[in-house]
Order: C-alpha cells, then structure tokens, then sequence
C-alpha cells in the first residue's frame, strides 16, 4: 500500500502517511446495500416497489409507495374508470410500464428521489 499523496509505502491500516503527514483515509464502503435495497425518499425498497409496479402498476399502488398520493389518485381512477372502456386501461398500463422502467434504470440517487412530490 502506497500514500496517495507522495508516493511512498505505507502500512495497512494507518492513518497519516509518515513521509509527509497526509491523512489516509480507509477505502470507502459502497454507497448502498445492494440493489434491491436501495431506499426511495421515504424509505420504501426499490426491488420491492419494482415488483409491486410489474404486478399492480396499473392502479397507481407504487406511486403511493413512493408517496407521490396525486399521481396513484389519478392512475387509479382511470383504471377503475376502464370498467366500461378499455382504452383507459391500456394508458395504465403503458404508463405503469414507463414507470417500472424508471425505477429499474435509475441509480440510487435518482431511485431517492424518483416521483418526489
């Protein structure tokens, strides 16, 4: 191990370098548990929102997840308004397919903020 300020030998663990007093810091943990993990900004886990948005995206249930209550008010409305057309249907479900792929894709940044009111 090597002092990335000047160069010269270390030992493992230490915490200043002895040739030139820079502060070694430890290597750095990664930022999340995992993917599955990864909270949203209300703490709801992100392989359990992608699955309850594959399986009941179409009523908007992974929006209230998020806390995002507008947005699942309105899926769910048009869903159950589809009881008579199907059309509507078929927009929640597109719609609900564009959101699984935004909670798939996302980094956890963007996952911690992702349908933020």
């Amino acid at each position: 191990m090597f002092c990335s300020n000047c160069g010269n030998p270390v030992q493992e663990g230490q915490a200043v370098c002895l040739s030139c007093g820079f502060s070694l810091k430890p290597s750095a943990k990664p930022k999340g548990d995992g993917w599955f993990d990864t909270p949203s900004n209300n703490g709801s886990k992100r392989g359990v929102v992608a699955i309850i948005t594959w399986f009941f995206g179409i009523f908007g249930v992974h929006r209230f997840m998020m806390g995002d209550k507008k947005i699942g008010t309105v899926q769910l409305l048009i869903t159950l308004s589809s009881v008579l057309l199907i059309f509507p249907l078929i927009i929640t479900g597109i719609w609900a397919l564009v959101d699984f792929i935004k909670i798939v894709a996302a980094d956890e940044e963007e996952f911690s903020v992702l349908f933020a009111e």
